[in-house]
Formats: structure tokens, sequence, C-alpha cells
């Protein structure tokens, strides 16, 4: 047997394809093996896609409602003031109507009294009604100034809740844009789970002596964490998640409320453990401007210097008055004084006509000149303040015209914006953009033969929410803010 064997041995090839079938039959097994695999990470990435495209449109679409909402209320802001400013403005002009007529008035009375003063010596009768008169103009300018000073109480009345009432809606305004900016991040992060399969990869219950550490009620407890009004005033202080690995330690990942705003963070990561004790985690991140900057319209003059300017006019109007009116020193009772100083001279010059008679009516006649002219002194420093206070209020119109085409920049309601009265919202510092990131690490086995690993899949969508709105219109609200992808990692730039 040896000795045929070895006499044909270089014509015996029974079993020669063995070896041949065994290399074919390993490289199949590798091929398919790899085959799963390239099938896994696409369909991995496939998922991604689709979960940061949802995350992405989801969180620009609250972003955008965030956007029209804005400027809805701006229209209604900037109506707000326009109402108050030409209130305002109205008031303001029909104080300056009493001033002027007020003014008048006491002009007459002091052409009166200075007619008075002239005709005191020869004619003391024609004296008392010139100055019987200055008296009541001087009362007819008290009454008008009287009218003007509540008027301009009137308007700085107004224009305090003006200057309150739109600092308060800008207030709230802003928090509106925070707690939608963190209900968009929230919004991003959930959908970009809910679309990214990991509940799917998940039992339904843990089985027993298994190795997985995390069931799909561990998944939705998890998703309920990402929530922007969480802890007090909104914070979400912590989160962990924690897990076992297959020696039975305990590993933990921590986040901190100071990496987000409103409760709500950037970045969200669950962690889990499968039934071979493989690790693997799922992240999301969402990222967008803060809407904490605001471009503001503003009036000329800030609202101290408006206060103080009506404030000046109705001092100098109330000053005016008592110049006028005050008992005992005003302008109408000096003229008053002189009408009886010249009835008397003019009773003496009409029942007396002794000479030493003539030369009393002519003293007591020169007296109501004195006192005339005291009242005429006070008449006019009247109208010097009826002319304060005109230019106070004319100051005050121009003062509280929006300052167009100049906004200030604010971003944390502080100086300069809140020194001046808010007309409306000029614009919000804001690209419009938002971006979702997805990123997906399973641990591979191994097989003996061979070791799997899968690398990280990573996904990232990019959204704009622009569309055609407009925070500050021409007329109406343009309220059509609208998302749509721009960019993605699959397709790139469109």
């Amino acid at each position: 047997m040896f000795i045929y064997f070895h006499q044909y041995k270089f014509r015996y090839d029974k079993g020669q394809i063995a070896p041949l079938m065994i290399l074919v039959l390993v490289i199949l097994i590798i091929m398919a093996m790899v085959t799963v695999n390239i099938y896994k990470v696409a369909m991995d990435k496939t998922y991604s896609a689709n979960a940061v495209d949802a995350g992405a449109l989801a969180a620009g679409s609250v972003m955008a409602n965030v956007f029209n909402a804005i400027a809805s209320s701006n229209a209604e802001m900037k109506k707000g003031y326009e109402l108050a400013f030409y209130s305002i403005q109205a008031s303001i002009s029909i104080a300056l109507v009493y001033i002027s007529l007020a003014s008048a008035a006491a002009g007459r009375s002091i052409g009166l009294a200075l007619s008075a003063s002239r005709v005191s010596s020869r004619e003391p009768c024609l004296a008392e009604d010139l100055a019987a008169d200055a008296a009541v103009e001087a009362g007819v300018a008290a009454g008008k100034m009287k009218v003007a000073a509540s008027t301009i109480t009137s308007a700085i009345i107004a224009t305090s809740a003006l200057y309150t009432a739109q600092l308060y809606f800008y207030g709230k305004l802003r928090e509106t844009a925070a707690e939608g900016r963190a209900s968009a991040i929230e919004q991003g992060h959930k959908f970009l789970f809910y679309n990214g399969g990991v509940g799917s990869r998940l039992p339904e219950v843990i089985p027993e002596g298994s190795l997985w550490n995390k069931s799909r009620k561990d998944f939705s407890r998890f998703l309920d964490t990402i929530d922007s009004g969480n802890g007090e005033n909104g914070i979400l202080d912590t989160y962990s998640f924690d897990w076992a690995d297959s020696q039975g330690r305990r590993h933990a990942f921590t986040f901190d409320s100071g990496n987000g705003e409103n409760g709500i963070l950037d970045t969200y990561r669950f962690d889990w453990q499968d039934g071979q004790g493989r690790q693997h985690f799922a992240e999301s991140v969402v990222r967008t401007g803060q809407l904490d900057a605001f471009d503001l319209i503003v009036t000329v003059l800030p609202f101290s210097v408006l206060l103080g300017l009506l404030l000046t006019a109705r001092g100098a109007a109330l000053a005016s008055i008592a110049f006028l009116t005050l008992p005992g020193s005003g302008a109408v009772t000096y003229y008053a004084g002189g009408a009886k100083l010249f009835k008397t001279a003019c009773a003496i010059k009409n029942r007396c006509h002794h000479p030493a008679c003539k030369a009393i009516w002519r003293a007591v006649a020169l007296a109501g000149k004195v006192v005339t002219s005291a009242g005429k002194w006070l008449a006019g420093s009247a109208i010097t303040s009826m002319v304060s206070a005109s230019i106070a209020l004319v100051l005050f119109r121009l003062g509280i015209i929006p300052l167009r085409g100049v906004p200030v920049r604010d971003s944390s309601m502080s100086a300069p914006a809140v020194l001046f009265i808010l007309c409306w919202i000029d614009d919000i510092i804001h690209d419009r953009r938002l971006r979702v990131e997805s990123t997906l690490s399973q641990e591979g086995a191994d097989l003996g033969l061979i070791k799997t690993e899968y690398p990280l899949v990573k996904s990232y969508s990019v959204v704009d929410f622009q569309g055609s709105g407009k925070i500050l219109p021409k007329s109406s609200p343009d309220l059509s803010f609208d998302a749509s992808i721009i960019e993605t990692d699959v397709i790139g730039n469109r």
C-alpha cells in the first residue's frame, strides 16, 4: 500500500478540493458578517439621519412659532405705544393752547393795569374800571392755567403708565423668547430620541438573570427628564445616568444645569447595557443662539428727562397760578386793591372840590398806582412761568418721538434700554438657525475568530426658520417664520 501510494503520489488527487472549500467557506462567513455589520451600521445611520431631521424640524418649528408670537406681540406693543403717543401729544397740545390763552389773558391784564396807572392821576374813576378789568383778566388767566396744569398732570400719569407698561410688556416678551427657546431645544432632543430607534433596542421588561440594565420604561423616564419646566424656576439641577458593566461595576454620567438655560441642556445622553453585557449610548445635541439680545426703538429722551420736563412744566404752571391768584399776594389781589384805592380817589374827587381834597385823591390814586404796578409785576412773572412751561412741553413733545434708525441693543433688561420709554422691538439678534446632532455608539462583540467593532454613527441637520417673517413689519405683522432643513451631513448644503 505504501509502495503503491509512493509510486502513484503525483497522480493521487482525492480530497484536494477540501482546503479550497474551507478557505471559501471562511471567506463567505467573513463576508456575511461584514455584510451584516455594514447593514447594521447603515440602519443606524438611517435611524440617526431621520432622527436629526425630525428633531431639527420639530425644534425649528417651535422656534418659528416663537418668532411669530414675538412679531405679533411686537405689533401690539407698537400699536400701544402709538396710541399712547398720540393721546399724550393731544394732552400736550391742549395744555399749550390753554397756556397760550392764559398768557394772552395775563398780557391783557398787564395792559389794563398799565392804562390804569397812566390815567390814575387824572381820571381815578376810569382807572378803577381798568384795574377791576385787569383783576378779571388775571382771574381768567389763572383759570386757563388750572386747566393746563390738570392736563399736564394727566400727561405725567399717562407717560409714567406708558413707560411701565412697555417695560413690563417687553420683559414678558423676553420671558416668552427664553421659554420658547428652551421648549424648542426640549422638543429637538425628544424627537431625536423618539425617532432614533433607541426604544426598539430595549426590552419591554428586563429578563430575569439578564445583563440588560435598562428597559423601555427606563428610556421613557429618561425622556421625561428632558423638560424645560423641571426644578425650581424651571431649572433642572442635575440628572445622572448610571449602569453596571459585565463585571457588575457601577458607572454614572451626570449633567449639570449650569450647561443649559431654563432647565434645558444642550446635550443629553442615554446609556444602556444589552443582554450580552455590551455598553451602548445615544447622545443628542441641540444648539441655537440665545434669544436675549434685542434691538429696541426708544424715545429720543430718557424717561427721567421726559418726566422731569413734565414736572417742570407743571411746576411752572402752578407757579403762574400762584403769581396770579395766591390770596394776599397774587396779581388779582393787587389789582383789586388798586381798584379800591382808585374808587376811593374817584369818590373824593367827585364829592370834594377843595384844593386840599385834590391833593388827597391824587395821593390815594398814586397809592392805587403803586399797588396796581405790583399786580402788573406779578402778572409778568406769571407769564414768565407760562413761557417756561411751554418750553418744557415743547421739549417733551420732541423727546417722546421714537428714535427711528438708531436702535438700542439690550441683552439683560438693563441700561440704556430701561432708561428710555420702549417704543417697540426693531429686531432680535439671532441667525435664525438651529442645529441638531446625533451620536450613536455600540460596543462590538468578541466572537473568537473575529471581533466586531462598530464606528460612532454621527449625523447632523441644520434648520433655517426665517422663512419670510419679520419682527418689525412696515404695516401689519408678517407672521411667516417657517422651518426648513438647509443642510445635513448626508446631502450637505442645498
